[in-house]
């Protein structure tokens, strides 16, 4: 899922798969998903660089609407005019995958991992990057932590030497009444199998948490026996010892999942470093209504002039203006820094470039998002939605016991032996592919994840 684009800024003709750059594809005939899928669609020519787009199941892709809005799935697609010689970029509606843009004189530059833009664009910082990241905890989004270097942050259109990007987040849903618990369930299950349908997923890590436990009640029976599942074992701690080890066997039995128990070593554990292709990562920020609750937006609503830079208030303030505090809030996480959310480490938020391209969770999906954002926001805080749809899918869960902060929340069975292997991790020593931000220096920050900025 790594693609580069280098697009001439004076160009006659469609470019070509040189120009293209692409790191790695797999020509596919379906319909929905391919790493690099050439199509035609009435005249135009369209390459899907990487993703997946969903359909009605008798509806081919080319005789799709390549409207963004009217697009399901994640996926960056580019389509050709030579007759109108213009190029549209267009990305799934949240920007799940985010891409990167540049510019030279000659060329625009695109691409979903910063390796894969020139390295000259990568030497001048942001001048406002050390103090949002103080102050904020984050880079204001479109922005990246370089001067050259922007999010494509909605539709991209070339023509004629002229380069527009069309916002699309106006095609955000409102808040409504919300949805009852039988169509949350529903969205799930058609997410959970759009998934598997679609993306060759053949790991699952488990946990003694709720979101992968959530999730095993959601993977379709045709899978189980294919999909491997495995859990992590603290290095610290005894396979009897660990919660999360504990709580994996139990599911583990409960749907004949084949589980595997790796104990890594203590320098190569880490909570981010070790994802696999279908995860249950951001159900506590999303649906527990965690994401406002840790986000550094609050420190910026409660004490805006903390910001000195007038550019980036500026910047901030307008996005603010147009999307209000949760929808913006959205938009910075799934595109412009991502979080994870545990006890030793809150208000850690890392860097998205490697995560977009290492899993899958069913909780960032289009569908899921959309029902989510047209949910009155306090239904979803605490918990409380999430432990309606968790007890209506799992039913009597006495024999389920869990290692999460839902029970301190809501009145679920916790695991009374054992321990919780995140509350082992030291604050001052952040789990692998997290940077603990606050007033730490830009320069460590740098080195501390340069691994995630130099894949």
């Amino acid at each position: 899922m790594e693609f580069s684009l280098r697009i001439p800024k004076n160009f006659e003709q469609l470019p070509t798969e040189a120009d293209l750059q692409l790191r790695s594809h797999t020509q596919s005939t379906h319909n929905s998903f391919s790493d690099f899928f050439r199509f035609e669609n009435d005249g135009h020519t369209c390459y899907v660089l990487c993703g997946q787009i969903y359909g009605e199941r008798q509806t081919p892709l080319r005789e799709l609407a390549l409207r963004s809005e009217s697009l399901q799935g994640r996926f960056v697609l580019v389509r050709w005019s030579a007759q109108e010689k213009s190029l549209h970029i267009f990305l799934d509606k949240y920007r799940l995958l985010n891409p990167l843009i540049s510019q030279d004189e000659d060329y625009f530059y695109i691409a979903n991992i910063l390796a894969g833009l020139p390295a000259k664009h990568l030497q001048n910082l942001l001048p406002v990057a050390e103090q949002s990241l103080r102050v904020l905890g984050a880079i204001p989004y479109p922005l990246t932590l370089f001067s050259d270097i922007q999010f494509l942050s909605g539709t991209l259109l070339w023509k004629s030497g002229h380069l527009q990007i069309a916002d699309n987040s106006e095609a955000w849903p409102n808040e409504d009444e919300g949805a009852n618990t039988a169509t949350w369930i529903t969205v799930f299950e058609k997410t959970v199998e759009n998934l598997f349908t679609h993306w060759p997923l053949t790991h699952f890590r488990l946990s003694g948490g709720v979101d992968t436990r959530l999730l095993s009640f959601l993977i379709p029976k045709s899978f189980h026996g294919s999909l491997k599942t495995q859990v992590l074992c603290h290095p610290r701690l005894k396979l009897e010892e660990d919660r999360d080890v504990l709580g994996a066997k139990l599911v583990a039995e409960l749907f004949d999942f084949d589980l595997e128990i790796i104990q890594p070593q203590p320098e190569r554990y880490g909570f981010l470093g070790n994802v696999t292709p279908f995860s249950g990562l951001y159900g506590g920020e999303f649906l527990g209504g965690l994401l406002f609750q840790f986000s550094p937006l609050k420190d910026f609503l409660t004490n805006p002039d903390a910001i000195s830079d007038s550019g980036v208030k500026k910047l901030w303030l307008t996005r603010l203006a147009k999307l209000g505090a949760r929808k913006l809030t959205t938009e910075i996480f799934l595109s412009g820094f991502r979080s994870t959310i545990y006890k030793s480490i809150n208000k850690s938020w890392a860097t998205p470039w490697r995560m977009n391209l290492m899993c899958l969770s069913p909780f960032v999906e289009q569908a899921v998002l959309d029902l989510l954002l047209s949910t009155p926001f306090d239904e979803t805080l605490n918990y409380k939605l999430y432990v309606k749809i968790y007890r209506a899918l799992v039913g009597d869960s006495s024999h389920l016991p869990l290692s999460s902060p839902i029970v301190d929340l809501q009145d679920l069975p916790r695991f009374t032996e054992g321990l919780d292997p995140k509350s082992l991790q030291p604050p001052t020593e952040p789990a692998q592919g997290v940077g603990t931000l606050g007033d730490q220096n830009l320069a460590n920050f740098l080195a501390r994840n340069a691994a995630l900025i130099n894949p």
